[in-house]
């Protein structure tokens, strides 16, 4: 199971025609790997019962994640209160 792990790759953001600066990373997962699904729904479990603050809603499909609010204030809040999802994936 361990075989691959860490895997290093460079992340590159495309947008509208533009690409972020290269960052380096040496953790995750390849796209494809047998592991992936399985760790996406163990972190999803922890994700979806955390409480978001009134007017934002948190939404799943599939191996998506979206984190919607009404206004800028909740999301802000909710994006940067440090929450028990923060420390248990943290932990090594």
């Amino acid at each position: 199971m361990a075989q691959g792990l860490p895997f290093k790759q460079i992340i590159v953001v495309a947008l509208q025609g533009f690409n972020s600066n290269e960052h380096r990373t040496d953790t995750g997962l390849p796209q494809g790997s047998i592991l992936g699904p399985t760790l996406f729904n163990a972190l999803v479990i922890i994700i979806l019962k955390q409480t978001v603050t009134i007017g934002t809603k948190l939404h799943a499909y599939a191996d998506d994640l979206v984190l919607v609010s009404n206004g800028r204030d909740p999301l802000r809040k909710d994006a940067t209160s440090p929450s028990p999802t923060d420390d248990r994936c943290r932990k090594p």
